[in-house]
């Protein structure tokens, strides 16, 4: 083919074509409908692909794999437990794009996220103990501590007839002392509550100004451990649950 065919072939290519009502452009391939020049937007390599569900529970993971109402081929999914708050079921590879749909997303709360390594008052700091930790021993003794501290405002005047001494006293006391370990091991609800919440320590810290009432806060002391907990007691739970569907369980 002389080299002016190939240029000329190579222009008709870049050119748009029309195919019945549908006009396909260059280079990226899109389609417009003739009449109503509508936009459709080309599908993936893999083909198009659904929406997943979003759940919170894994008690959802597996009456939605039991049910099986989209009719998957089980033996083909990948339940993944990506961290402690997300699961997610997905296909095996598609071809050609090799991508993987992901038919269901399961995400827990974590009730700590905005609560851990932030200094608050000691009311809130009590409220935010009893919602957002599982009730335990060593919680009740921590409750107990915030429970104690208070502030004082007062004098005292001593007068002999001779000299008089005054004495003033302002800021944050413990009504009583309280002995609490330091670190203390809680157990906050930060992942699926289908499964034992995992126990860590933390340690307590508290920051006066004079005057004021001191502002409390937890912070991690185990390193993000308790993560790989967690993790495993969702594979396990999962694993038991859907031990008659083959489907493969990934941590």
């Amino acid at each position: 083919m002389k080299g002016d065919a190939v240029k000329e072939l190579a222009e008709r290519l870049r050119e748009p074509k029309q195919l019945g009502d549908i006009i396909v452009s260059p280079p990226n391939w899109t389609a417009h409908h003739v009449n109503e020049l509508k936009k459709f937007e080309p599908h993936a390599p893999g083909g198009p692909k659904a929406a997943p569900l979003k759940v919170a529970t894994l008690g959802a993971i597996r009456d939605y794999l039991k049910a099986n109402r989209d009719g998957l081929k089980l033996e083909t999914l990948l339940v993944h437990v990506e961290t402690p708050h997300r699961v997610t079921i997905g296909s095996a590879l598609r071809n050609p794009a090799r991508d993987r749909e992901l038919y269901l997303t399961a995400e827990a709360t974590d009730m700590v996220a905005d609560f851990l390594g932030k200094w608050t008052s000691a009311e809130l700091f009590n409220i935010g103990l009893q919602t957002r930790f599982v009730n335990a021993e060593q919680l009740g003794a921590l409750l107990t501590a915030v429970s104690s501290v208070k502030i004082e405002q007062s004098a005292e005047a001593i007068d002999n007839g001779l000299t008089q001494t005054l004495e003033a006293r302002q800021g944050a006391v413990l009504k009583s002392h309280v002995s609490l370990p330091n670190p203390v091991t809680l157990t906050p609800f930060r992942t699926f509550r289908d499964i034992m919440q995992p126990s860590s320590p933390f340690i307590l810290r508290a920051n006066a100004e004079e005057g004021k009432l001191p502002q409390l806060a937890l912070f991690e002391a185990d390193g993000g451990t308790w993560k790989l907990t967690a993790i495993e007691r969702i594979k396990d739970w999962l694993t038991i649950e859907l031990k008659d569907l083959n489907v493969a369980v990934l941590a």
